[in-house]
């Protein structure tokens, strides 16, 4: 029998074909199952995206308009609430007022509004805000995971010109009146100090600064006034703070670390002890209050030759105005701990700080205030000083 080479060829191209197509017939079933296993359904609240969705009206003389947004959420009324959320706010950024708002929806036949109460300041209303039309998308997907739902919401909200106006009028009259009781919080806690009642003086200064603190000073008509009166009263109750030793802690983190936990509470208990009244940030008035600013540095540990380990730290505290910077008093400390192992060393560095160097330290800022300014009144004690 004779060899045929074009023969053996043309056999093996047809047996390759034949391979192949049964792999496509064997995998077809297979690839037709994931794709439909696949599937995408959009439900719109409309056929087709009103030309508001993607060209916000253009506002006239009488009305201003907004389109808030939301995407992917799990519900429609979720969706509904982030885009009435997202439109107030681009209200509220037009009228160039910083506002914590909150709003109250009613529903009803007519659909989702947003009711006109949005607080602005705590006091000030932006009254009007409307909501006139909603549009969504809801979009499923189904695959093998399960079924996921998402939501897009549009809402094309209106809002009068004059209400801005209204607003901004409103929170300047509240600035004002903040202003003047501020004033006169100041004016009473002079007559407190000059009477020797340092405890009553200091305590009014902390609530006329509070009075300035207020939200709606952004709005003050005449911003020098309020400035002004916060340089006198920061440096009223800076000074006064000092002379009853209150002060407010501040502890900073450094390259090795946060200030120890373990000696912050002994920090607090030790400037306690020696007749200290210690705030946090949060107290009122704390932002002129005299701060004590303490940082804990472990520097390092070293092997010593009989294998012991010496763990270095070092502890910084310093007392100051937190608004011009003046520094009142500053100390420096260093603290050697020693174990068999760095981990013992550093134990004994911290106890040594707790049980050592902070009572050393809260009774030596003590003694220096006492020399400086004289010993700290009692409650309800006059104290007369020249200053």
């Amino acid at each position: 029998m004779l060899y045929c080479p074009k023969r053996t060829r043309r056999s093996r191209r047809v047996a390759l074909y034949a391979a192949l197509l049964t792999a496509v017939l064997f995998c077809l079933p297979w690839a037709k199952n994931a794709l439909c296993a696949q599937t995408v359904k959009v439900e719109r609240s409309a056929r087709s995206r009103p030309d508001w969705v993607t060209r916000v009206p253009e506002s006239d003389r009488r009305w201003m308009y907004f389109v808030g947004r939301a995407s992917g959420e799990a519900s429609l009324e979720a969706a509904e609430q982030d885009a009435a959320a997202d439109a107030v706010a681009q209200a509220v950024a037009a009228a160039g007022l910083s506002a914590a708002f909150s709003y109250e929806r009613l529903r009803s036949e007519a659909g989702f509004l947003l009711q006109d109460r949005l607080v602005l300041s705590g006091v000030a209303r932006l009254e009007g805000l409307k909501r006139l039309e909603t549009w969504y998308e809801k979009t499923t997907r189904q695959d093998a995971g399960g079924r996921k739902t998402a939501y897009e919401a549009h809402l094309l909200v209106r809002l009068p010109q004059d209400a801005l106006e209204k607003a901004r009028m409103k929170l300047e009259q509240e600035s004002s009146e903040r202003i003047s009781r501020a004033e006169s919080l100041l004016d009473q806690g002079k007559r407190m100090e000059h009477e020797g009642d340092i405890h009553s003086a200091l305590s009014l200064y902390r609530e006329a600064l509070e009075h300035l603190g207020g939200p709606s000073q952004a709005y003050l008509p005449e911003p020098s006034r309020r400035d002004e009166l916060a340089r006198e009263l920061g440096g009223a109750a800076f000074h006064s703070g000092l002379e009853l030793r209150t002060l407010v802690l501040r502890f900073d983190s450094s390259d090795s670390g946060p200030f120890p936990e373990v000696l912050r509470q002994t920090l607090y208990s030790s400037i306690l002890l020696e007749g200290f009244s210690p705030l946090t940030d949060s107290a009122a008035g704390a932002a002129a209050l005299p701060r004590l600013r303490a940082e804990c540095v472990r520097a390092g540990v070293t092997a010593l030759e009989d294998g012991f380990k010496v763990c270095l730290w070092n502890l910084s505290l310093q007392l100051s105005s937190p608004v011009s910077g003046e520094m009142v008093a500053s100390f420096d400390y260093t603290a050697k701990g020693f174990g068999p192992d760095e981990t013992r060393a550093t134990q004994d560095g911290l106890r040594k700080i707790r049980l050592e160097t902070l009572p050393r330290f809260a009774r030596e800022l003590r003694e220096r205030l006492d020399l400086t300014l004289g010993p700290a009144p009692a409650a309800g004690d006059k104290f007369f000083f020249a200053r």
